[in-house]
């Protein structure tokens, strides 16, 4: 269980990094942060399960 949890901070850094990088090259309407932590989520439960 707890390399599961490493392995999903890291996905989570991983995501962050990506999407401040985007943040920092593009404004975004303030709505886009709100979906973006959901698909955050989603690309934690992908990284999972692989």
């Amino acid at each position: 269980m707890f390399p599961l949890m490493v392995n999903s901070f890291i996905a989570i850094a991983e995501f962050l990094a990506v999407f401040n990088h985007s943040l920092m090259d593009v404004k975004l309407p303030p709505s886009f942060s709100i979906s973006s932590f959901r698909s955050l989520f989603v690309y934690s439960l992908i990284k999972l399960s692989l």
